[in-house]
């Protein structure tokens, strides 16, 4: 019975004088039928008989019809609005991650080797600190890291000449992918991301913002990190050693966050494949 109630309160009004009214005609000519097939009237009447059997047919079936091709309008249009949302969002999930790549121009495989390699550097360096004897080796380190300051921006854009304006479309984009994709996914009812990759996503965008003042402040590599510390080991302290090794350990951190951003996105893209 509440099923009933239920689906009755859904047909629109104007479905409902309809079935009311083609039911009342039905009903009428059913008796009319029963009437005429009681006291003969029929009788010669083949035509007739046949039309007014095909009129009460039709008076009963019209609704049930129109409902069923209301129902089978209904589930397409759902289903495109769902196949349309679930599009919207695999877009701007791909253009978040299409950002994302481009502040690798190197590409995120050479990226993360240079990070592997400057958490190696800065654990030697602070070893060099311990015992400032080791000139070849710091020659060495001295080379690497030079190299890595003079190719930064073919390695990472943070921070760099275009860093400000590539974190701001990737904000700009996952706001968009928050509020209206969310909206879209919620108006039809479908699985939305695990809170702790939409968590996650944040807290990235948040650090890469941070690390992206580095330009707004007019501070570049040169500036962040003091490579000369490596230029004669006699004369440096102890102390700018292990300043030195810090310093590369944040720049090690930019190019670890960036990668870890674009890993989060990828899961993002992902999700909305199928």
């Amino acid at each position: 019975m509440k099923r009933l109630k239920s689906f009755w309160s859904n047909l629109d009004s104007l479905m409902k004088v309809t079935w009311v009214t083609l039911w009342i005609i039905g009903a009428i000519l059913v008796f009319l039928g029963l009437w005429g097939d009681n006291t003969g009237f029929w009788e010669g009447k083949s035509f007739s008989t046949n039309l007014i059997s095909s009129m009460t047919g039709a008076a009963f079936g019209i609704p049930l019809a129109l409902i069923f091709l209301q129902g089978l309008t209904a589930r397409q249009t759902e289903l495109l609005e769902m196949h349309s949302a679930k599009r919207l969002a695999h877009q701007v999930a791909q253009e978040i991650v299409q950002n994302s790549i481009e502040l690798m121009p190197s590409g995120i495989e050479e990226v993360e080797n240079v990070s592997e390699n400057l958490a190696a550097m800065s654990s030697e360096i602070r070893e060099i600190a311990k015992d400032r004897h080791d000139q070849e080796e710091a020659s060495r380190i001295h080379q690497e890291l030079s190299n890595i300051v003079t190719n930064w921006h073919q390695l990472c854009i943070i921070p760099g000449g275009t860093a400000t304006e590539g974190l701001y479309e990737i904000e700009q984009q996952w706001s968009y992918f928050k509020q209206e994709v969310y909206a879209r996914i919620v108006e039809i009812k479908g699985a939305w991301i695990e809170p702790s990759l939409q968590s996650n996503i944040d807290k990235s965008i948040a650090k890469l913002k941070q690390h992206g003042q580095f330009d707004e402040n007019e501070l570049h590599l040169l500036d962040i990190i003091d490579i000369s510390a490596l230029d004669d080991i006699a004369e440096t302290t102890s102390n700018n050693l292990k300043r030195l090794a810090w310093d590369v350990s944040t720049i090690r951190d930019i190019l670890r966050d960036v990668v870890q951003f674009n890993e989060y996105v990828t899961i993002l893209q992902r999700s909305w494949d199928n």
